[in-house]
């Protein structure tokens, strides 16, 4: 698994990733980029196109397990970014070593997204967005 941004290995929906491949009987590799258990205190920019962060992790684990189990990569946010940069442009054969992809939520064209919320449905969703930042501002 490859998270968001801003993730660590705290927030809840990598323990609820991790539970349910378990209960499953996946193994699982959580992947970040930023540290694990601390807020950000880097300030190294990150990008989509950042893959190479951990390619080579990623890589090694397909070596190690080449012929025992099937590899799945799965991305949020900017990690759904990254892993599908990863398999567009690794060296990984995408048909052979990796039995599947999924890249959640990765907001694909941002000046898009940010019209569409500024005018769709009269800027409801942009003017929520901004009441609740302003409530989230006044708490911290």
């Amino acid at each position: 698994m490859i998270p968001g941004l801003l993730s660590t290995v705290e927030d809840h929906y990598h323990h609820t990733f991790v539970e349910c491949a378990e209960k499953h009987g996946y193994d699982w590799l959580l992947i970040n980029y930023r540290g694990m258990r601390h807020p950000l205190k880097t300030t190294q920019p990150f990008s989509s196109f950042d893959y190479h962060t951990f390619e080579e992790v990623i890589i090694d684990v397909i070596k190690q397990n080449q012929g025992k189990r099937q590899i799945f990569i799965f991305g949020t946010s900017l990690g759904g970014h990254m892993t599908a940069n990863l398999l567009a442009n690794s060296t990984i054969d995408k048909n052979k070593e990796v039995a599947a992809v999924v890249a959640l939520n990765p907001a694909l064209d941002l000046n898009y997204s940010s019209h569409q919320l500024q005018q769709k449905f009269f800027g409801f969703y942009d003017w929520l967005f901004g009441i609740s930042l302003r409530i989230f501002m006044k708490q911290s």
